[in-house]
């Protein structure tokens, strides 16, 4: 993998440069949500917070997997929308 490459940018002390790597993360989640996502409206936009639990690790010993938790927001109407008439607890969510 390519390192990204450093671009120069002005800094606020005046005549002074500095480079600044720019960086992109990606992050998929398969799990189930945790429980009914919840909407509110703040400053006239509406927000859905729900949270989602994938496994994180599973033993073989004892047959059992531990869940980790990602609470997650949706800020555009579309995705609230299809969250507010399909997702409900359990269901099985794949955000990408």
């Amino acid at each position: 993998m390519d390192k990204p490459k450093p671009t120069l940018q002005e800094s606020e002390e005046e005549g002074k440069q500095k480079f600044v790597t720019s960086t992109f993360n990606r992050l998929t989640l398969i799990g189930r949500v945790g429980a009914d996502p919840v909407t509110k409206t703040v400053n006239d936009a509406q927000i859905t917070n729900f949270s989602v639990a994938t496994d994180s690790k599973y033993d073989k010993k004892t047959d059992k997997s531990t869940a980790m938790w990602h609470n997650c927001v949706a800020y555009d109407e579309k995705v609230i929308e299809v969250l507010k008439k399909f997702v409900t607890k359990g269901y099985l969510i794949f955000h990408y």
